[in-house]
Protein backbone atom coordinates (compact mmCIF):
# COMPACT_ATOMS: atom_id res chain seq x y z
CA UNK A 1 0.00 0.00 0.00
CA UNK A 2 2.92 2.35 0.74
CA UNK A 3 5.49 3.51 -1.78
CA UNK A 4 8.22 6.08 -1.33
CA UNK A 5 8.60 8.29 -4.41
CA UNK A 6 10.97 10.90 -2.96
CA UNK A 7 12.92 11.45 0.25
CA UNK A 8 10.58 12.47 3.09
CA UNK A 9 7.60 11.67 0.88
CA UNK A 10 5.10 8.91 1.64
CA UNK A 11 2.42 8.01 -0.87
CA UNK A 12 -0.56 5.97 0.24
CA UNK A 13 -3.11 4.44 -2.09
CA UNK A 14 -6.20 2.36 -1.43
CA UNK A 15 -8.23 0.40 -3.93
CA UNK A 16 -11.52 2.14 -4.69
CA UNK A 17 -14.02 1.81 -1.89
CA UNK A 18 -17.51 1.11 -3.24
CA UNK A 19 -19.57 4.26 -3.32
CA UNK A 20 -22.76 5.25 -4.98
CA UNK A 21 -21.56 6.93 -8.17
CA UNK A 22 -24.81 6.89 -10.07
CA UNK A 23 -25.33 10.63 -9.53
CA UNK A 24 -22.63 12.70 -11.16
CA UNK A 25 -21.76 16.38 -10.95
CA UNK A 26 -19.38 18.89 -12.49
CA UNK A 27 -15.82 17.73 -12.79
CA UNK A 28 -13.80 20.76 -13.78
CA UNK A 29 -13.82 24.42 -14.56
CA UNK A 30 -12.99 26.22 -17.74
CA UNK A 31 -12.87 29.97 -18.04
CA UNK A 32 -12.58 32.04 -21.15
CA UNK A 33 -10.84 35.36 -21.68
CA UNK A 34 -8.54 36.36 -24.53
CA UNK A 35 -7.47 36.23 -28.15
CA UNK A 36 -7.54 32.65 -29.38
CA UNK A 37 -5.79 31.10 -32.35
CA UNK A 38 -5.78 27.35 -32.68
CA UNK A 39 -2.86 25.32 -33.94
CA UNK A 40 -2.92 22.45 -36.42
CA UNK A 41 -4.04 20.19 -33.59
CA UNK A 42 -7.40 21.95 -33.87
CA UNK A 43 -7.93 22.10 -37.66
CA UNK A 44 -11.52 23.25 -37.22
CA UNK A 45 -10.28 26.27 -35.27
CA UNK A 46 -7.67 27.65 -37.67
CA UNK A 47 -8.75 31.22 -37.29
CA UNK A 48 -8.07 34.27 -35.16
CA UNK A 49 -10.59 35.12 -32.49
CA UNK A 50 -11.05 38.86 -32.02
CA UNK A 51 -9.74 40.47 -28.90
CA UNK A 52 -12.44 40.63 -26.28
CA UNK A 53 -11.47 43.30 -23.77
CA UNK A 54 -13.08 46.40 -22.29
CA UNK A 55 -16.37 45.82 -24.13
CA UNK A 56 -19.73 44.42 -23.17
CA UNK A 57 -18.88 41.43 -25.39
CA UNK A 58 -15.93 40.41 -23.24
CA UNK A 59 -16.25 36.73 -22.34
CA UNK A 60 -14.69 35.04 -19.36
CA UNK A 61 -15.47 31.31 -19.48
CA UNK A 62 -15.24 28.87 -16.66
CA UNK A 63 -16.35 25.45 -15.33
CA UNK A 64 -15.46 24.22 -11.84
CA UNK A 65 -16.45 22.10 -8.79
CA UNK A 66 -18.13 23.18 -5.55
CA UNK A 67 -17.15 24.72 -2.22
CA UNK A 68 -18.40 24.30 1.33
CA UNK A 69 -21.21 26.81 0.92
CA UNK A 70 -22.95 25.06 -1.97
CA UNK A 71 -21.01 27.16 -4.47
CA UNK A 72 -18.19 26.30 -6.81
CA UNK A 73 -15.02 27.28 -5.02
CA UNK A 74 -12.89 28.25 -8.02
CA UNK A 75 -15.75 29.84 -9.93
CA UNK A 76 -16.75 31.79 -6.83
CA UNK A 77 -13.20 33.09 -6.37
CA UNK A 78 -12.93 34.03 -10.04
CA UNK A 79 -16.21 35.93 -10.03
CA UNK A 80 -15.16 37.82 -6.92
CA UNK A 81 -11.76 38.72 -8.39
CA UNK A 82 -13.13 39.45 -11.89
CA UNK A 83 -16.53 41.06 -11.19
CA UNK A 84 -16.99 42.50 -14.70
CA UNK A 85 -16.39 39.33 -16.68
CA UNK A 86 -18.88 36.94 -18.24
CA UNK A 87 -18.28 33.31 -17.28
CA UNK A 88 -19.21 30.13 -19.04
CA UNK A 89 -19.27 27.08 -16.79
CA UNK A 90 -18.64 23.76 -18.54
CA UNK A 91 -18.89 20.46 -16.68
CA UNK A 92 -18.69 16.83 -17.72
CA UNK A 93 -21.19 14.97 -15.55
CA UNK A 94 -21.66 12.36 -18.26
CA UNK A 95 -18.15 10.94 -17.88
CA UNK A 96 -17.21 11.39 -14.23
CA UNK A 97 -15.22 10.45 -12.27
CA UNK A 98 -12.11 11.50 -14.21
CA UNK A 99 -9.63 10.68 -11.46
CA UNK A 100 -9.21 7.03 -12.41
CA UNK A 101 -9.65 7.36 -16.17
CA UNK A 102 -6.76 6.87 -18.66
CA UNK A 103 -4.74 9.97 -19.40
CA UNK A 104 -5.60 9.76 -23.09
CA UNK A 105 -9.31 9.99 -22.26
CA UNK A 106 -8.79 13.02 -20.03
CA UNK A 107 -6.77 14.81 -22.70
CA UNK A 108 -9.35 14.19 -25.42
CA UNK A 109 -12.31 15.22 -23.26
CA UNK A 110 -10.52 18.38 -22.18
CA UNK A 111 -9.69 19.16 -25.81
CA UNK A 112 -13.31 18.71 -26.82
CA UNK A 113 -14.60 21.06 -24.14
CA UNK A 114 -11.93 23.66 -24.82
CA UNK A 115 -12.85 23.45 -28.51
CA UNK A 116 -16.46 24.23 -27.56
CA UNK A 117 -15.35 27.23 -25.48
CA UNK A 118 -13.20 28.61 -28.26
CA UNK A 119 -16.13 28.36 -30.65
CA UNK A 120 -17.95 30.49 -28.07
CA UNK A 121 -15.07 32.98 -28.44
CA UNK A 122 -13.55 32.44 -25.02
CA UNK A 123 -10.53 34.64 -24.40
CA UNK A 124 -8.93 32.49 -21.67
CA UNK A 125 -9.33 29.00 -20.28
CA UNK A 126 -9.19 28.02 -16.61
CA UNK A 127 -8.89 24.28 -15.97
CA UNK A 128 -10.37 24.10 -12.48
CA UNK A 129 -9.47 20.45 -12.06
CA UNK A 130 -6.17 19.05 -10.83
CA UNK A 131 -6.63 15.91 -12.92
CA UNK A 132 -7.30 17.84 -16.13
CA UNK A 133 -4.39 20.20 -15.43
CA UNK A 134 -1.96 17.35 -14.82
CA UNK A 135 -2.96 15.52 -18.00
CA UNK A 136 -3.77 18.27 -20.48
CA UNK A 137 -2.52 21.75 -19.51
CA UNK A 138 0.93 21.50 -21.09
CA UNK A 139 -0.51 19.93 -24.25
CA UNK A 140 -3.10 22.68 -24.64
CA UNK A 141 -0.49 25.39 -24.08
CA UNK A 142 1.56 23.97 -26.95
CA UNK A 143 -1.46 23.78 -29.22
CA UNK A 144 -3.24 27.05 -28.48
CA UNK A 145 -2.41 30.72 -28.14
CA UNK A 146 -5.15 31.56 -25.62
CA UNK A 147 -4.08 31.73 -21.96
CA UNK A 148 -4.45 28.35 -20.26
CA UNK A 149 -4.57 28.65 -16.45
CA UNK A 150 -4.37 25.37 -14.60
CA UNK A 151 -4.66 24.23 -11.01
CA UNK A 152 -2.07 22.41 -8.97
CA UNK A 153 -2.20 21.12 -5.40
CA UNK A 154 -1.03 23.89 -3.05
CA UNK A 155 2.18 22.09 -2.12
CA UNK A 156 4.36 25.21 -2.40
CA UNK A 157 2.55 27.36 0.20
CA UNK A 158 1.97 24.36 2.45
CA UNK A 159 5.66 23.48 2.49
CA UNK A 160 6.67 27.12 2.96
CA UNK A 161 4.44 27.74 5.96
CA UNK A 162 4.33 24.45 7.86
CA UNK A 163 5.39 24.74 11.48
CA UNK A 164 5.69 21.01 12.12
CA UNK A 165 7.63 20.19 8.96
CA UNK A 166 4.87 17.81 7.83
CA UNK A 167 2.19 18.44 5.22
CA UNK A 168 -0.59 16.20 3.94
CA UNK A 169 -2.09 15.97 0.47
CA UNK A 170 -5.30 14.21 -0.56
CA UNK A 171 -6.09 13.96 -4.27
CA UNK A 172 -7.30 11.62 -6.97
CA UNK A 173 -5.11 8.71 -7.95
CA UNK A 174 -4.50 10.27 -11.37
CA UNK A 175 -3.18 13.46 -9.75
CA UNK A 176 -0.95 11.71 -7.20
CA UNK A 177 0.64 9.58 -9.92
CA UNK A 178 1.19 12.44 -12.38
CA UNK A 179 4.61 13.71 -13.39
CA UNK A 180 3.41 17.24 -12.68
CA UNK A 181 2.65 16.41 -9.05
CA UNK A 182 5.97 14.63 -8.52
CA UNK A 183 7.66 17.69 -10.00
CA UNK A 184 5.88 19.89 -7.45
CA UNK A 185 7.24 17.76 -4.65
CA UNK A 186 10.78 17.89 -6.01
CA UNK A 187 10.71 21.66 -6.53
CA UNK A 188 8.97 22.84 -3.38
CA UNK A 189 8.83 20.10 -0.72
CA UNK A 190 12.38 18.85 -0.48
CA UNK A 191 12.82 20.05 3.09
CA UNK A 192 9.54 18.81 4.55
CA UNK A 193 7.80 15.50 5.00
CA UNK A 194 4.86 15.02 2.63
CA UNK A 195 2.18 12.39 3.25
CA UNK A 196 0.28 11.93 -0.01
CA UNK A 197 -2.96 9.95 0.02
CA UNK A 198 -4.88 8.92 -3.08
CA UNK A 199 -8.53 9.15 -2.07
CA UNK A 200 -10.83 7.23 -4.41
CA UNK A 201 -14.52 7.55 -3.60
CA UNK A 202 -14.52 11.06 -2.12
CA UNK A 203 -15.46 12.77 -5.34
CA UNK A 204 -18.41 10.41 -5.74
CA UNK A 205 -19.57 11.30 -2.22
CA UNK A 206 -19.62 14.96 -3.17
CA UNK A 207 -21.46 14.22 -6.39
CA UNK A 208 -24.13 12.35 -4.45
CA UNK A 209 -24.51 15.22 -2.00
CA UNK A 210 -23.17 13.02 0.84
CA UNK A 211 -21.09 15.74 2.46
CA UNK A 212 -21.32 14.40 6.00
CA UNK A 213 -22.79 10.92 5.73
CA UNK A 214 -21.47 7.88 7.56
CA UNK A 215 -19.91 6.51 4.36
CA UNK A 216 -18.17 9.81 3.67
CA UNK A 217 -16.85 10.11 7.20
CA UNK A 218 -15.54 6.53 7.11
CA UNK A 219 -13.63 7.27 3.91
CA UNK A 220 -12.27 10.52 5.29
CA UNK A 221 -11.20 8.85 8.52
CA UNK A 222 -9.31 6.21 6.56
CA UNK A 223 -7.57 8.71 4.31
CA UNK A 224 -6.83 11.37 6.91
CA UNK A 225 -5.69 9.18 9.82
CA UNK A 226 -2.12 8.63 8.50
CA UNK A 227 -1.80 12.34 7.71
CA UNK A 228 -2.93 13.39 11.17
CA UNK A 229 -0.79 10.70 12.82
CA UNK A 230 2.27 12.06 10.99
CA UNK A 231 1.73 15.47 12.59
CA UNK A 232 0.72 17.46 9.51
CA UNK A 233 -0.38 21.02 10.22
CA UNK A 234 -1.20 21.80 6.56
CA UNK A 235 -3.61 19.73 4.49
CA UNK A 236 -3.71 20.32 0.76
CA UNK A 237 -7.10 19.61 -0.83
CA UNK A 238 -5.86 18.33 -4.17
CA UNK A 239 -9.23 17.99 -5.87
CA UNK A 240 -11.66 20.83 -6.40
CA UNK A 241 -14.51 18.65 -5.15
CA UNK A 242 -12.97 18.33 -1.70
CA UNK A 243 -13.81 21.82 -0.34
CA UNK A 244 -17.38 20.55 -0.14
CA UNK A 245 -16.10 18.23 2.60
CA UNK A 246 -14.19 20.89 4.53
CA UNK A 247 -16.43 20.74 7.60
CA UNK A 248 -16.08 16.99 7.99
CA UNK A 249 -12.35 17.15 7.20
CA UNK A 250 -11.75 19.85 9.80
CA UNK A 251 -13.58 17.84 12.45
CA UNK A 252 -11.19 14.93 11.87
CA UNK A 253 -7.97 16.93 11.45
CA UNK A 254 -8.66 19.33 14.31
CA UNK A 255 -8.15 23.10 14.57
CA UNK A 256 -4.35 22.85 14.37
CA UNK A 257 -4.47 21.75 10.71
CA UNK A 258 -5.04 24.39 8.03
CA UNK A 259 -6.87 23.37 4.86
CA UNK A 260 -5.45 24.77 1.63
CA UNK A 261 -7.54 25.05 -1.54
CA UNK A 262 -6.66 26.76 -4.83
CA UNK A 263 -9.59 29.06 -5.57
CA UNK A 264 -8.14 32.43 -4.53
CA UNK A 265 -4.61 31.86 -5.92
CA UNK A 266 -6.01 30.74 -9.27
CA UNK A 267 -8.25 33.80 -9.44
CA UNK A 268 -5.30 36.10 -8.72
CA UNK A 269 -3.19 34.43 -11.41
CA UNK A 270 -6.05 34.68 -13.90
CA UNK A 271 -6.50 38.37 -13.21
CA UNK A 272 -2.78 39.01 -13.59
CA UNK A 273 -2.65 37.17 -16.91
CA UNK A 274 -5.63 39.09 -18.28
CA UNK A 275 -4.20 42.39 -17.11
CA UNK A 276 -0.82 41.66 -18.72
CA UNK A 277 -2.54 40.93 -22.03
CA UNK A 278 -4.88 43.92 -21.86
CA UNK A 279 -7.91 41.66 -21.67
CA UNK A 280 -9.61 42.76 -18.46
CA UNK A 281 -13.16 43.97 -18.95
CA UNK A 282 -13.69 47.37 -17.33
CA UNK A 283 -17.43 47.49 -17.98
CA UNK A 284 -19.97 45.81 -15.74
CA UNK A 285 -21.32 42.96 -17.83
CA UNK A 286 -21.08 40.16 -15.29
CA UNK A 287 -22.93 36.92 -16.01
CA UNK A 288 -22.50 33.18 -15.85
CA UNK A 289 -23.93 30.54 -18.19
CA UNK A 290 -23.84 26.82 -17.49
CA UNK A 291 -23.25 23.95 -19.94
CA UNK A 292 -23.19 20.44 -18.50
CA UNK A 293 -22.74 17.10 -20.26
CA UNK A 294 -25.42 14.83 -18.80
CA UNK A 295 -27.45 17.76 -17.46
CA UNK A 296 -30.83 16.19 -18.15
CA UNK A 297 -30.05 13.08 -16.14
CA UNK A 298 -28.69 15.01 -13.17
CA UNK A 299 -30.88 18.09 -12.86
CA UNK A 300 -31.71 17.55 -9.19
CA UNK A 301 -28.09 17.23 -8.10
CA UNK A 302 -27.00 20.11 -10.32
CA UNK A 303 -29.59 22.38 -8.74
CA UNK A 304 -28.10 21.47 -5.36
CA UNK A 305 -24.53 22.15 -6.47
CA UNK A 306 -25.32 25.17 -8.67
CA UNK A 307 -27.75 27.21 -6.60
CA UNK A 308 -29.08 30.31 -8.28
CA UNK A 309 -28.44 29.06 -11.80
CA UNK A 310 -31.64 29.68 -13.73
CA UNK A 311 -30.87 27.43 -16.67
CA UNK A 312 -28.40 24.62 -17.22
CA UNK A 313 -27.94 23.72 -20.88
CA UNK A 314 -26.62 20.43 -22.22
CA UNK A 315 -22.96 20.58 -23.19
CA UNK A 316 -23.03 19.47 -26.85
CA UNK A 317 -19.67 17.68 -26.89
Amino acid sequence: MNSVHLPNTISLDWERTPADSTVKTPVFTITGTGTGQASNSFPALKKDFPRLSNTSDSLSRKSSPPSTTCRLSVLKALREELPNEQFLYCADCAHTPWGDKPESFIVERTRAIVHFLLEKRAKAIVLACNTATAAAADILRRELSVPIIGIEPAVKPAAAHTRTGVIGVIATRRTTESARYLSLLKRFAGNVKVVTVAAPGLMECVECGDFNSETTRELLLKYLTPIKAAGADKLVLGCTHYPFLSEAISEIMGPEAELLEPGKPVALVTRARLRSLGLLNDEDSASCAYFVAGAKEHQATLKLLLPGSETIAELPV
